[in-house]
């Protein structure tokens, strides 16, 4: 180093490291991290940056039983597995069924073409442009349109929705690419959760697949499925030798320290590790990382309540329904319902419980002006998906630059939640009220009779 520094004589441990002190020039006088450490091959000296503190999610990848770090506030997006490792989420193909479940929300997860448009100088709305949406953009669905072209006199129909940045973009219904997944607000809606979403919904261990989110790099063999153990309190040192190369130190590590005396501003002195340490500090809220050692377990959740056992019958018929919402993906508003009606009602369209029998048309005073034959192409007839046509097949994984984006068939989701009854469970006859009085009442007299026999072979 082209600058000596002049240290301590009196040490330190890392977790006793107050953040008043800091940036800081250290040397590690005892304990070993990574590369770093007190051995003479071992980098001693470390440019300290700063003290990350944030809730985060431990998640345990089943694969390869690695530990890694989920922050609260990480930007992706997950689906919730049921006890058979199956998705309980929806899964949207085309901007056709887009439409008619019509989410609040919905997650891109394979692009589609949207349309941009103007306002002319006598008020006409003007479709001029195109834009593809990628995958992992968040839209918000606005209005279903049905406008009138005044080129052609045709009479189209158009989703209008508003991206994160407030653009304002318009899809066509007749457009069948694209795959969207309902971002859910509550855990009786089938769709994926952001993680703050599932700590305020779920319970841990949770089994979840990763549908789009920034994964490490040299996370090897990763399919996006990882079970949430816990929630704790994500405390790291983050620090850069004199190499170059940043890293983040555990605060709990077994690493005892002595500080420098002769530099009061290491962040001048040192822009360039300054600079990269920022850049860590920023990634810990962004993406998730790898965890050497498990964290003690303190979670940030609040301790529950006595519940009196008077309530246990309806706590009992929650975690049915809980259950039943797992296993099926059906909300629990419409499980709570058909158990009010006392029988099983038909479900018209179980694969998407979200949709709604019938919309309301906005219907623009003005024609629409078309102007650019692209984008006459998005909206003709020659994209329309019949009734008796099938949804494209999506069954292999794109993997795009650290983002992970798993479509699967649409099919799978339904399957899963609607199987299919074997011959062996429709050839049995149907069990009636008096049925299971009677078979009550011969479990009963057996029980009696076993009772009495055994009272009887102690008297012998």
């Amino acid at each position: 180093m082209a600058v000596e520094i002049h240290f301590r004589s009196d040490s330190t441990l890392l977790r006793n490291l107050p953040a008043s002190q800091l940036p800081c020039i250290g040397r590690i006088t005892r304990g070993h991290y990574s590369h770093i450490g007190a051995s003479k091959n071992s980098e001693r000296d470390l440019y300290i940056y700063n003290i990350y503190e944030g809730d985060a999610i431990l998640a345990e990848v089943n694969r390869d039983d690695v530990q890694i770090s989920i922050p609260k506030a990480y930007r992706g997006f997950f689906e919730v597995l049921n006890a058979e490792g199956l998705s309980t989420s929806t899964t949207v193909v085309g901007v056709r069924q887009l439409a008619k479940i019509f989410p609040k929300t919905a997650l891109v997860r394979q692009q589609v073409c949207a349309l941009v448009y103007s306002i002319s100088q006598s008020g006409q709305l003007v479709l001029n442009k195109q834009r593809y949406l990628a995958g992992g953009e968040i839209i918000k669905l606005m209005a279903l349109l049905k406008v009138k072209a005044g080129s052609t006199g045709k009479n189209h129909e158009l989703i209008k929705v508003q991206t994160k940045n407030k653009e304002t973009l318009f899809l066509s219904v007749k457009d069948n690419n694209g795959i969207f997944s309902p971002i859910a607000e509550n855990a009786d809606e089938a769709g994926v959760y952001s993680i703050s979403s599932l700590i305020d919904h779920y319970r841990f261990p949770l089994n979840v697949r990763l549908v789009h989110g920034v994964v490490p790099s040299n996370l090897e063999s990763f399919n996006g499925t990882m079970t949430l153990v816990r929630s704790y309190k994500d405390e790291e040192i983050i620090a850069c030798d004199f190499n170059g190369q940043a890293l983040s130190i555990p605060k709990n590590e077994a690493l005892r320290l002595i500080f420098s005396t002769n530099i009061d501003k290491p962040d001048i002195l040192f822009p360039e590790l300054a600079n990269k340490c920022k850049r860590m500090f920023n990634y810990f809220d962004k993406s998730m990382h790898f965890l050497r050692h498990p964290p003690e377990e303190k979670s940030f959740y609040k301790e529950a309540e006595f519940i009196d056992d008077s309530l246990s019958e309806h706590i009992l018929e929650e975690i049915d329904e809980l259950y039943m919402h797992v296993r099926t993906g059906e909300p629990i508003k419409k499980l709570k319902k058909r158990k009010q009606n006392g029988h099983v009602e038909n479900n018209v369209n179980k694969e998407f419980p979200f949709e709604r029998p019938e919309h309301e048309y906005e219907t623009l005073p003005d024609p629409v002006v078309i102007n650019d034959p692209e984008v006459e192409k998005v909206l003709g007839s020659d994209l329309k998906l019949s009734e008796s046509e099938e949804c494209p097949i999506i069954n292999q994984d794109t993997v795009i630059e650290g983002t992970i984006e798993l479509p699967r068939r649409p099919s799978e989701d339904y399957e899963s939640r609607n199987p299919v009854q074997t011959p062996a469970h429709k050839d049995l006859p149907e069990l009636k009220q008096t049925d299971v009085v009677s078979l009550r009442q011969a479990i009963k007299n057996r029980k009696t009779g076993l009772s009495s026999s055994l009272l009887s072979n102690e008297d012998n």
